[in-house]
């Protein structure tokens, strides 16, 4: 490839941060019953006003209306939460994907078993070649088609593709971090079903994302790949 393509760690770096962070603040909150209550009884009142329409009176909603919508706030919060794992899975799901397509730019080789029909390896319809205006052209369509394929299936399949084309794979505590959080986020969006508080840990479902991050970073270190650091996620980390 005549440009250097490079592993964007900054890409994801900020959104892991910044995302869960701001997920705890709001929980938080939704978790404040006795705020909840004083906020509901700042905005909820019930006007009573005389025959010309001049107000009479202001008084705050009962007990029971209070309660109707703090159900509402928890039903709230207990989506946003599920949702939360949804979207760390996806970006999960992307950091591979970005990675497979980083390597195989440079590793065009290691393409031949992700394109091409099951039973033919590598194969190429002559018109992608000749409807090609460049060679560059034809190896990123081929790249992000070998990179989609690398990334497709369950975490144990990741894993087995990494090894072959790597030699190595996610440390065995970091693999089943993936699959627990790949396992949540098909029951929730697959399944249509919300997970339960004991079952949502959405700053540990963060970390496993970003801990993958960096185990890409490091790989694409070792495999001479460019990445882009801005964040310096990093610094001071070992080379295994």
């Amino acid at each position: 490839m005549s440009s250097q393509p490079f592993f964007d760690l900054s890409k994801w770096h900020g959104v892991l941060i910044i995302d869960p962070g701001q997920h705890q603040e709001f929980d938080k909150f939704l978790r404040d019953k006795e705020h909840i209550y004083v906020y509901l009884r700042s905005r909820l009142r019930h006007h009573t006003c005389d025959d010309e329409g001049n107000l009479i009176e202001v008084t705050s909603k009962d007990q029971s209306i209070l309660e109707h919508y703090w159900r509402k706030f928890e039903s709230s919060r207990k989506h946003y939460a599920n949702l939360m794992l949804v979207t760390a899975a996806a970006y999960l799901e992307s950091i591979v994907y970005d990675f497979f397509h980083v390597f195989f730019l440079h590793n065009n080789k290691a393409m031949h078993s992700f394109i091409g029909r099951d039973e033919e390896k590598g194969y190429i319809r002559l018109d992608e070649v000749l409807g090609s205006e460049s060679l560059d052209e034809l190896l990123g369509r081929l790249a992000a088609r070998a990179a989609t394929n690398a990334a497709a299936g369950s975490p144990k399949d990741i894993q087995k593709r990494l090894k072959k084309l790597l030699g190595q794979g996610f440390p065995d505590d970091l693999l089943k971090s993936f699959e627990q959080l790949v396992e949540s986020r098909n029951i929730i969006a697959h399944e249509a079903e919300l997970l339960p508080d004991e079952q949502l840990d959405v700053a540990g479902s963060y970390e496993t994302v970003l801990q993958i991050l960096k185990f890409f970073g490091r790989v694409a270190i070792e495999k001479s790949i460019p990445i882009r650091d801005a964040g310096h996620l990093l610094d001071n980390s070992l080379i295994h």
